[in-house]
């Protein structure tokens, strides 16, 4: 079990006292406040921090476009090393928009204008290729550091770029060029059941309660409708034949204005060039399958409507004597667009006045769709597995737990996790992960268990390339997602040791890394739940 914004919060929260992924109750918009920051101060470490860019540098993505017939501007050059060519922003792609704007009609000047800003904001692009369209979130970078290319007689996207290839091939044959270690795929997800009836019998030989006219006792009981939704992400940690990891996570909607999330539930899926889950099918599986509809299975290719854009898709439903399932598919990547499904319970005991009689199960409603696919470029992206996880190691972790509701009346749960490294795949790493939540008074250990995967693509792995970390510049922000609202950014550092925050509107996570080894060395975790505020903190405990 992980997640894409924490590996350890489903560990620090006790692998179950999270929020539920499916049903939520309303909570309240109390937001936490700013990340604590942590100024960098003088003492032994590593080579100091270089000074933060002046806040009027300007910076730009390493871009260089030109116009095509169509008055389209496309992606021509990348600046080596720049922000584009980090993200491997595909060259040939059309430029759709630059943070939501669409740029049809516009000058390559205005174009330019919107690309360029303060060095180290984030500015979102909106590409198209042939096969899919992609938002890409890039990290303005100095002008000067883009070296402008001689032959760029646009000049637009920043101003910025040499020959380059950008994109890259695929991971391998069929991969498509969305499916990389750094991608982040976004659905909408949503669940509802309905109830067949108002209220159900329950049998109770307690004497008490209903009887039938046999005598037979019966408790009764209302039934109620239940559901939730939120945003259920995909972020791509290794993309390789033999081995594609990614970091599912769930953001549940936490008002009943369906505005504020919080992180709720993760979990870790692995494929390779095969499939991913119902995430992914290879194109040359799509292609094999002919229309049919016979037997409950139904199979048609179409023309599907989706978020602005229409694809040629292959839809498959499977229908049963229970409900029916039905997946979505973009013919062009294998990239799942939408899925649905409806099932219904089993008949249930209720009556009619004094009669007793079967009424029908409730009804469950599924629906998945897909938001965005875009592309992060942390500085850490693409980096090699630490040398410091090694299978057969463990790294044990221990601390407090604390919920603000019992402040004062119990003193904090003792807490521990321990993290055993189980096996490597190329940079792929794969954990195993335990806790253990000791809530004392002779109360018994709240303990779980779960699996990890981490890879370069990693949004908060268990180690960060020490030399990646010397590089941050306090107050940095690395990543904003348009969805969740969630932001990655650094915090700062003590001369020892090095702090990233992901916070979002209802939690916050703070990652501290060794500076000398790049270790995770601590981790602290907030979450509203209510009118509760649950804190974790721990601290590597053997090194």
């Amino acid at each position: 079990m992980t997640a894409s914004a924490s590996p350890f919060l489903v560990a620090l929260a006790g692998l179950g006292g999270l929020l539920s992924a499916q049903i939520v109750p309303p909570l309240p918009k109390i937001p936490l406040g700013k990340a604590p920051t942590t100024e960098p101060q003088p003492g032994p470490g590593p080579t100091p921090y270089p000074a933060p860019a002046a806040a009027t540098a300007e910076g730009g993505v390493g871009i260089a476009f030109q116009s095509d017939t169509g008055g389209n501007l496309v992606v021509a050059q990348l600046a080596p090393g720049g922000a584009a060519d980090r993200a491997r922003v595909p060259v040939g792609s059309v430029l759709r928009a630059v943070d939501g704007r669409k740029v049809a009609g516009m000058s390559m000047e205005q174009v330019r204008a919107l690309c360029i800003g303060k060095v180290g904001s984030l500015v979102t692009l909106t590409l198209e290729t042939d096969r899919e369209v992609l938002d890409v979130v890039l990290e303005r970078r100095p002008l000067q550091a883009n070296n402008a290319a001689p032959n760029n007689r646009d000049g637009g996207g920043g101003g910025e770029a040499p020959a380059g290839n950008g994109g890259g091939p695929g991971a391998f044959a069929g991969c498509p060029d969305w499916l990389r270690s750094g991608a982040r795929v976004t659905y909408y997800s949503g669940q509802a059941t309905l109830p067949g009836v108002s209220t159900q019998l329950i049998p109770d030989d307690s004497g008490y309660g209903w009887k039938d006219q046999n005598g037979r006792t019966y408790r009764e009981e209302q039934v109620q409708g239940s559901g939730g939704g939120g945003y259920t992400q995909y972020d791509f940690v290794q993309v390789a034949p033999d081995c594609i990891a990614a970091m599912q996570s769930t953001h549940v909607f936490a008002d009943a204005n369906l505005q504020t999330t919080t992180l709720a539930s993760a979990q870790a899926v692995v494929g390779d060039q095969n499939g991913l889950t119902d995430l992914w099918v290879p194109p040359a599986r799509l292609r094999t399958l002919a229309e049919q509809d016979q037997g409950g299975l139904r199979v048609r290719r179409l023309k599907y409507a989706l978020e602005g854009r229409t694809y040629d898709a292959v839809v498959q439903q499977v229908k049963g004597d229970s409900g029916w399932t039905r997946y979505t598919y973009d013919a062009a990547t294998g990239l799942l667009l939408v899925y649905s499904a409806s099932s219904t319970g089993g008949a249930v005991l209720t009556r009619d006045g004094s009669t007793l009689r079967q009424g029908a199960g409730g009804t469950t409603i599924t629906s998945v769709v897909l938001r965005s696919v875009r592309q992060i470029a942390l500085p850490w992206t693409g980096q090699a597995a630490a040398p410091v996880l090694q299978p057969g190691r463990t790294l044990e972790y221990s601390g407090v737990s604390k919920n603000s509701l019992a402040e004062g009346v119990t003193a904090p749960w003792r807490y521990g996790v321990a993290v055993a490294i189980e096996k490597r795949t190329g940079d792929c790493v794969f954990a195993r992960l335990t806790t253990r939540l000791e809530y004392g008074y002779g109360m018994q250990p709240q303990e779980g268990s779960g699996n990890l995967v981490y890879g370069p693509g990693s949004f908060a792995p268990l180690a960060i390339d020490p030399r990646a970390l010397q590089k941050l510049r306090p107050g940095q922000v690395f990543d904003r997602d348009p969805v969740t609202g969630r932001q990655l950014s650094f915090v700062g550092s003590d001369g020892r040791t090095a702090t990233i925050a992901e916070q979002g509107p209802l939690d916050q996570q703070n990652y501290t890394y060794d500076l000398q080894s790049g270790t995770l060395v601590a981790f602290a975790q907030r979450q509203q739940q209510g009118p509760a505020v649950i804190t974790q903190e721990v601290q590597l405990q053997q090194r």
